[in-house]
């Protein structure tokens, strides 16, 4: 009698894992982004965003980063909705690449 206890808590949390591996939704696929805009720190320190057509972008895994407040830049990648990011703000975006354009990000 003395392991019945264990026996039944380790039962309910198999339950319970299982029960909630059943409702639990799957991850969103990752999507191909193209965006233009200018690069800016994000609200935590060493986060960078870019936001296009109202959508905000968190680009902090571009190598090399790129500069605020001077160029934009036009930017490809993969949306990485599964990543946790310290960030708190836009889409996770992995596998960047970027260059510079023209547009005017000194205002």
């Amino acid at each position: 009698m003395k392991y019945a206890y264990p026996l039944g808590c380790a039962m309910l949390a198999l339950l319970a894992q299982a029960a909630w591996a059943q409702n639990a939704a799957p991850a969103p696929a990752s999507q191909p982004v193209n965006v233009l805009g200018c690069p800016k720190p994000g609200v935590e320190a060493g986060c960078i965003v870019l936001t296009d057509k109202g959508v905000t972008y968190n680009i902090t895994a571009a190598k090399p980063k790129p500069d605020f407040g001077k160029l934009g830049i036009q930017l490809k990648g993969m949306t990485d909705p599964g990543r946790v990011s310290i960030c708190m703000q836009g889409t996770p975006v992995k596998d960047i690449t970027w260059s510079y354009t023209r547009q005017d990000c000194s205002h």
